[in-house]
């Protein structure tokens, strides 16, 4: 398996500040990998370190296996806090400005990119009258012009409507399989970024909490029982007294039971035979962003 990008205790320090803390991290060829952290956690700084915006005050980075770091960042595409896109030109003419800034000769590359994000029907639209969706596929475009085999994208779902979501994501999805592109893409949608990553890396105040696959992830979440019922409170002493089961009480009511889930029929007959109507008793599990909060402490804001 071909190695992406391999960094070894790689760190960023500002003003005394560290930004980015002795950071291993380690993306294959293929993969889309989400990078998760709350505001301020550092992702943003490793990113501009991938693309060479920022210079790295510890550790080491290979690309593709490489130690040649410019030669191989000419094979990365990346948006960083938003590329400058002009708002009085149109997306043909935004690209083709960057088609020239990086000397790329083959002028087919421009229609050929509008049509696969889905703007190439937009003809003389200026992109100041564009929809945030419609700016982020065409940043995501401008990230695409040098023919990357590796994505760096930095929050391209934030702000978006659900629609939009959905548009970056299938885009996303498209590039990975068709294009084979590999992806790093930071987000705080986290269950929009569960559709499409196959792993995932947690940093949390400059410093790498844990790198997983996907499969893994599935592993890991917590599987619970959801109880409702029309008495949560005699609901609760029995499941105390009767079960000494480990379980929490949601806002709505509804009772969610993280251990003895085998014996739901139990305590179904159990319920009933106390004189509660249960009105469901389905199995689930955690929530992503359930998972996560507990993994960082609470602190994926």
């Amino acid at each position: 398996m071909e190695y992406v990008v391999q960094t070894k205790d790689l760190s960023k320090t500002f003003a005394g500040k560290t930004a980015v803390d002795h950071v291993n991290i380690n993306i294959r060829r293929g993969d889309i990998y989400g990078f998760i952290g709350e505001n301020g956690a550092g992702k943003t700084t490793f990113m501009r370190m991938l693309c060479g915006l920022a210079e790295p005050t510890g550790g080491t980075m290979r690309l593709f296996e490489s130690g040649d770091l410019e030669k191989q960042r000419r094979r990365i595409g990346c948006t960083i806090e938003n590329p400058a896109i002009y708002p009085a030109m149109t997306a043909e003419e935004n690209l083709e400005v960057y088609r020239i800034l990086l000397g790329i000769t083959d002028k087919n590359i421009v229609p050929e990119l509008l049509d696969f994000v889905g703007l190439g029907g937009f003809g003389k639209k200026k992109t100041r009258d564009f929809s945030l969706g419609m700016k982020q596929r065409l940043m995501i475009a401008i990230a695409m012009i040098g023919d990357p085999e590796f994505l760096i994208l930095d929050e391209p779902m934030n702000g978006l409507d659900p629609m939009g979501i959905k548009e970056v994501r299938d885009l996303l999805l498209e590039l990975n399989k068709e294009k084979k592109l590999t992806i790093i893409i930071s987000s705080h949608i986290l269950d929009e970024l569960s559709r499409m990553a196959t792993c995932y890396g947690i940093i949390h105040r400059g410093a790498l909490v844990d790198e997983f696959t996907a499969r893994e992830l599935e592993r890991r979440r917590r599987r619970n029982l959801k109880i409702v019922t029309d008495n949560p409170d005699k609901t609760e002493r029995l499941l105390k007294t009767s079960v000494s089961a480990n379980f929490e009480t949601m806002p709505d009511g509804a009772i969610v039971l993280y251990d003895r889930l085998e014996t739901a029929a139990d305590i179904n007959r159990m319920l009933i035979s106390n004189g509660i109507a249960v009105s469901a008793l389905s199995p689930g599990e955690q929530n992503l962003e359930g998972y996560f909060m507990d993994l960082m402490g609470g602190k994926i804001a």
